[in-house]
């Protein structure tokens, strides 16, 4: 279809492997913008991508052949093998996943991302 316009944006929480502090201070802006190149290059858009020491929180634009568990899977995977390389240790995110559609100008997850340190920045 020629005109078909589709606006699919998601709120994706993940924690580490037993919600431990793995992802240290230091890193976070690193993992965040390297979080954004995945997304960069399977044609998704991170808009805005922040966490803490043992959870991220995800706000990804999707195409509809996209499924979400896909680019999840492509995130949590892509990224836990960066840090094991970067760190020299086991890095693993845990198995399961907090999904919410949203939009994105509403979104109180974009509002706490300004105010959280070591936040990547928006790939509008």
């Amino acid at each position: 279809m020629a005109h078909t316009f589709t606006c699919l944006y998601f709120h994706i929480v993940f924690s580490t492997k037993f919600r431990r502090p793995t992802i240290p201070t230091e890193l976070r802006p690193r993992l965040w913008s390297y979080m954004g190149g995945i997304a960069r290059e399977n044609r998704f858009r991170a808009l805005a991508i922040g966490g803490m020491s043992e959870h991220a929180h995800l706000l990804l634009s999707l195409n509809p052949p996209m499924p979400i568990c896909t680019a999840v899977q492509l995130m949590k995977a892509g990224s836990s093998g960066w840090m094991s390389d970067l760190t020299n240790k086991d890095f693993k995110m845990a198995g399961g996943l907090r999904c919410l559609h949203c939009q994105p100008l509403e979104s109180r997850f974009r509002q706490a991302l300004r105010r959280s340190p070591g936040r990547a920045p928006s790939q509008d």
